[in-house]
């Protein structure tokens, strides 16, 4: 879903700040200090992140995909409308504040 060189990248920062913060060796396991982190995987952080904008667009309508997107089996649109229907629920209708006053 990400390009593997910007993926890579995020996942080497990731490591290095959790190396940083437990003061670990080198060879240390990723999975195993995101568990004693409490820390998701940062590919799953990043599909989590860009649900959620995409629920939040659709849902206040400002979800626009173009025709060529559609087309483009690698675009953003088709990726996340994959990953949107393996979770039925996103694309129930939610509440929205419509109009905010103040008293």
């Amino acid at each position: 879903a990400f390009k593997e060189s910007n993926k890579k990248q995020l996942e080497r920062v990731h490591r290095r700040g959790m190396l940083a913060i437990m003061n670990t060796m080198n060879s240390t396991p990723t999975a195993g200090m995101e568990a004693l982190l409490n820390l998701r995987p940062i590919d799953i952080v990043l599909q989590e992140t860009a649900l959620k904008a995409y629920h939040r667009m659709k849902r206040n309508g400002n979800w626009r995909v173009q025709e060529a997107e559609i087309l483009d089996k690698e675009s953003h649109a088709v990726i996340l409308r994959k990953l949107a229907n393996e979770i039925p629920y996103i694309l129930e209708p939610s509440d929205v504040l419509k109009e905010r006053k103040y008293i």
